[in-house]
């Protein structure tokens, strides 16, 4: 970030960065708000909140950004937010407490879309949500439908349609058709890893999750593991020591 420069990068503490489908590159900050570069210039175009313009950006500490199928972007900003880059404008979906059918919690962590179009959203302390689109309606999976825990982290979906969590007590796998819960034990691997932990990357041709995190009582950091859920095999790496 150059304060001078306009066109430059809008905060140095950088969060989360994603490609779309046309190449651009969508840039969400820690108090800058969203930034779109173009790749060819090295130029930024910025989002910002703005409190006398409800189609603005809601705040401007971008958590997660997501391309659905249609082209608009969803952010993660202290509420859901839509974004159409044909109008230029943001649409929030927030949680409300008189509505059973709203957002559960504002803080979100992960936007995920599976192959029906839904989009799933991982929250800090109100479980996962699933969104469907054409009528704003979500629904809500929490500690006492079967989740392991009410953080939620990071949610990424299989071949089957299935959707898995990492959370503050590991990871999981939501059997959408069956609305059933399994956990995968991690317990054995290391002291603490079943405490938090965040799913990285699915590679869904080979049914592999990537996922990594969780800070151990002693200060260590457990850095990696890999579980192939065709085959049932977990691979967790070593102990870094810091």
């Amino acid at each position: 970030n150059d304060p001078e420069d306009e066109t430059s990068l809008s905060h140095n503490i950088v969060r989360v960065i994603h490609e779309d489908k046309d190449g651009n590159l969508w840039i969400g900050t820690h108090g800058g708000g969203l930034s779109k570069m173009d790749r060819w210039k090295r130029t930024f175009t910025h989002y910002r909140a703005n409190s006398e313009d409800p189609s603005s950006l809601h705040t401007n500490r971008v958590r997660a950004i997501h391309e659905s199928s249609d082209g608009l972007l969803w952010i993660a900003n202290g509420v859901v937010s839509k974004f159409d880059p044909v109008r230029d404008e943001f649409t929030h979906y927030k949680h409300d407490p008189k509505s059973m059918t709203s957002l559960s919690d504002n803080s979100i962590r992960s936007i995920y879309e599976d192959s029906k179009g839904y989009l799933w959203i991982g929250t800090l302390r109100g479980g996962l949500n699933r969104f469907t689109k054409r009528n704003g309606v979500f629904e809500h999976w929490r500690l006492q439908d079967g989740l392991p825990n009410d953080v939620v982290y990071g949610v990424l979906g299989d071949v089957h349609d299935n959707i898995w969590v990492s959370t503050n007590r590991g990871i999981s796998m939501l059997d959408v058709e069956n609305k059933d819960w399994t956990d995968l034990d991690l317990s054995w691997g290391f002291k603490r890893w079943n405490h938090a932990c965040q799913l990285v990357e699915a590679i869904p041709s080979w049914r592999v999750f990537v996922f990594g995190g969780a800070t151990d009582s002693d200060g260590s950091c457990l850095t990696l593991g890999v579980f192939v859920s065709k085959t049932g095999v977990l691979e967790l790496a070593a102990r870094s020591p810091w």
